[in-house]
């Protein structure tokens, strides 16, 4: 649950118009770090890694995972009828490379390469 409410807190704050929201997760990561290593310096060897790995793990998933509700302003760069359509080239690269006379040179490099 302490996984999910950061990864909120993260996704959903409101913060002033010149900062960012990613300023939050240093902060967030360097407090769960001291409680960590009190956590660790207490118990010694009965010190369990498992839940500390689990937060990690969610933290990571939940972060990385695209968020329905902020994704979906941005569902617009697959309606656009360019989409539908290769992409040209607007000149031909081997003739201006002949052009040039460095084609037999970058040729060679590639070979080489």
């Amino acid at each position: 649950m302490y996984a999910k409410l950061v990864v909120l807190v993260i996704k959903y704050c409101t913060v002033d118009q010149g900062s960012s929201k990613v300023f939050l997760l240093p902060k967030i990561l360097s407090v769960i770090v001291r409680v960590i290593q009190k956590d660790a310096e207490e118990k010694k060897a009965a010190f369990s890694r498992k839940a500390y790995f689990r937060l990690f793990l969610n933290w990571l998933l939940d972060l990385g995972s695209p968020d329905p509700i902020l994704d979906s302003s941005n569902f617009q760069i697959d309606l656009l009828a360019e989409i539908s359509q290769s992409p040209s080239i607007l000149f031909e690269v081997d003739g201006a490379l002949k052009a040039k006379q460095i084609k037999a040179d970058i040729d060679e490099y590639l070979k080489l390469s």
